[in-house]
């Protein structure tokens, strides 16, 4: 039966479904904004700043273009980007990396800003010639996979470590195909290609009764040809999804991959990562650290995403897949698809209002006892409000994930499925990707404010903790930085909680100037006690806004969540110490940090109590 405009009524049903969807999403994707507002990607950029791109792989390169495109998305037009394709995926001559060298050194006689490197290739030639061609320049990598022998070069550049998937891919399928033991692999000659298929084929022996072999080899082709019934691909070539014209694949033999790019031309799915997201994380700390922000090292991992005509031609159903599982290319009459995400926001949302409710109840109870001029009952409020937002903050950072999961996975979709979408829909599909990185950034906050932890006591001497603290930092240059502290005695405090006191109070004083100024910091001996003041020359902190300065939430910034003066006031209490604040409107503002010099080592009070 046909509606008036030619439809079935299911596919018309369908359609209403997909665009209700899309309103849904739009909405959340609007509150998310209203609710936390987008902080600056790496704050105001100076004039004349530049980044250079170094891609290991050539002009064409499936996976390395993906990652660029990520990369481009979130590099600010006034911020010069100039790529540089090496070609250095295969194995490399030394002479050939020279002259790489020789011809980027002369190039480049301006060093840029930031340098990110696209590939393992790439990273490992820029750390051969760092000292020569850029030795100071900050260095953030992308599409490096997290291994033991790459992990170890986090002390020494940041980026974006992606977790591998074809332990996972290969498992997956062989609990789809409980029948097929022959598991064949198809990987490049490159140093990761020969990883990935080690990876693939340790991951594959482990099952019961499971011959594996390596795609290339025409005896283990010519088995799989004689048994198709019996057998699986597992395709990790980085460089495209195109089959060797002398391979011939049995239309019968299911295929699964860890590239995006080949889901629904050659695989039918597999645990696959996203290039383009991890290019927008690398595009995004890069802006950071141009903007004065310090740099650090997120994990990109693997999530399953399938093709729907491929399900059906191998006759899987979708139900059977992991529940996080995204399926592209659904037809009008397909399944609807879980209401999980509506489940998790509608959960989301009371959480929120039974904590907002809570949190005004004693917010109205604390601002009648200010009025009384009782200080103990007020810091007694204060901790018990304290106790309520640590408890609320983790109960929706858990559940915001999940939903925020499922638009991630949903924008990821959409942008394989939108190949050439109109400019409109780009720049919407743009916005979403940089909402989601914001979110999830806000999320991990509200986790780190949940799950803080006891300090550990240790033997510190603050002057040395501060000029590290400091070097790790890249400063705006129309930031004046004066350090007058000197020799201090050693406390007992915990060193990484001390070190993001500093960093958050560094980064608020920058923030409070974005014209330039001046950041001075000095100490004190007070005899059991030895303070460290960070004094700017910023506009200066409001009265009104004295006695909420350090309130969960509580900013005068338009992009901003107000947690860090929070976190830092925790961090020092917890230390032993306390932390106090003059501000001359106007002129600047003095924070300063005050901890005793002789404290038992071990650790601190529960917190909240």
């Amino acid at each position: 039966m046909a509606t008036e405009s030619g439809l079935p009524v299911g596919k018309k049903k369908r359609g209403v479904l997909i665009r209700v969807f899309g309103i849904f999403l739009c909405l959340f994707a609007g509150e998310m904004y209203f609710l936390f507002p987008p902080r600056s990607w790496g704050g105001e950029v100076p004039p004349g700043r530049s980044v250079l791109l170094l891609n290991t792989f050539y002009r064409g390169h499936a996976r390395g273009d993906a990652l660029i495109k990520g990369i481009s998305r979130t590099i600010l037009p006034e911020v010069g980007l100039h790529v540089e394709h090496l070609d250095m995926a295969g194995p490399v001559f030394p002479s050939r990396e020279s002259h790489h060298a020789n011809l980027i050194g002369r190039k480049y006689t301006e060093k840029p800003d930031v340098i990110i490197t696209v590939g393992g290739g790439a990273l490992g030639f820029l750390m051969k010639f760092r000292s020569k061609l850029f030795p100071e320049v900050p260095v953030v990598f992308c599409g490096i996979e997290e291994t033991p022998e790459k992990a170890a070069a986090r002390d020494k550049t940041f980026g974006v470590l992606e977790t591998p998937g074809e332990a996972k891919t290969v498992e997956l399928a062989l609990s789809l195909h409980p029948r097929r033991k022959i598991v064949l692999v198809s990987a490049d000659d490159t140093p990761d290609g020969v990883l990935r298929r080690t990876r693939a084929m340790g991951a594959a022996a482990r099952g019961d009764g499971v011959a594996v072999g390596d795609f290339s080899d025409p005896a283990w082709r010519g088995r799989m040809v004689d048994h198709p019934e019996k057998t699986l691909l597992v395709w990790l070539n980085a460089a495209g999804a195109s089959l060797p014209a002398n391979a011939a694949l049995p239309a019968s033999v299911p295929v699964y991959t860890v590239w995006n790019y080949a889901v629904g031309k050659i695989a039918v799915g597999g645990y696959v990562s996203d290039s383009i997201s991890s290019g927008i994380k690398a595009g995004t700390m890069a802006r950071g650290i141009i903007g004065g922000q310090g740099p650090g090292v997120s994990r990109e991992g693997p999530f399953p995403v399938f093709d729907y005509p491929l399900l059906k031609k191998h006759e899987l159903s979708p139900g059977g897949l992991p529940r996080n599982a995204v399926v592209k290319n659904r037809d009008a009459s397909s399944p609807n698809d879980s209401p999980l995400p509506f489940i998790c926001l509608g959960l989301t949302a009371s959480m929120a209002l039974g904590g907002a409710i809570w949190i005004k109840r004693i917010e109205k109870r604390e601002a009648e006892i200010r009025e009384q001029g009782n200080r103990e009952w007020g810091e007694r409020l204060y901790n018990e409000k304290m106790w309520l937002l640590e408890r609320v903050s983790g109960g929706i950072s858990h559940d915001l994930r999940n939903p925020l999961g499922a638009i991630k996975n949903a924008v990821f979709f959409l942008n394989m499925a939108l190949e050439d979408p109109e400019p409109e829909i780009g720049e919407t599909m743009e916005i979403l990707e940089k909402e989601i990185v914001n979110s999830e950034r806000i999320i991990t906050s509200l986790t780190e404010f949940s799950r803080a932890k006891a300090p550990v006591m240790k033997r510190v001497l603050i002057n040395e903790l501060l000029e590290d603290t400091l070097g790790s930092l890249r400063l705006p240059e129309r930031v004046i930085l004066d350090n007058r502290v000197g020799e201090m005695r050693a406390l007992s405090a915990d060193p990484d909680q001390m070190e993001t006191v500093f960093r958050n109070i560094i980064v608020n004083a920058v923030k409070s100037m974005p014209k330039g100024g001046r950041l001075t910091f000095t100490s004190e001996d007070k005899g059991d006690e030895m303070a460290v003041a960070a004094e700017d020359t910023g506009p200066g902190i409001a009265p009104e806004h004295m006695d909420r300065l350090f309130e969960p939430f509580f900013t005068t910034r338009a992009k901003g969540i107000g947690l860090g003066l929070t976190i830092t006031r925790e961090m020092v209490k917890e230390n032993g110490g306390r932390i106090e604040v003059e501000s001359r409107p106007g002129t600047g503002s003095t924070f300063t940090v005050i901890l005793p010099v002789a404290r038992p080592l071990g650790k601190s009070r529960p917190r909240g109590v």
